[in-house]
């Protein structure tokens, strides 16, 4: 049986690559200039994902970096702050 894409669903895929994408280099980025995103609530720090309407949020610990979240720019600021 052959398999054929809905072109929206086959957008969706695409765009879910690239997004993927983006995040890994983000995170790449970060493993080399960690000071790099700018200073947010709560010791954290965050920097935009190029191209997406989220930022990444995440903690610097001495060889670790904590990921708290992939934070959505049209929500209330800071809505991730409870998060550990």
């Amino acid at each position: 049986m052959r398999h054929v894409w809905h072109p929206q669903a086959q957008a969706g895929a695409t765009i879910s690559r690239k997004f993927a994408t983006i995040v890994r280099q983000t995170l790449a980025l970060l493993s080399e200039h960690p000071a790099i995103g700018k200073p947010v609530q709560v010791q954290a720090r965050s920097i935009p994902l190029h191209g997406f309407p989220f930022d990444l949020v995440y903690r610097v610990f001495p060889d670790t970096l904590v990921i708290i979240a992939l934070a959505n720019q049209s929500r209330r600021p800071g809505y991730w702050v409870g998060r550990q």
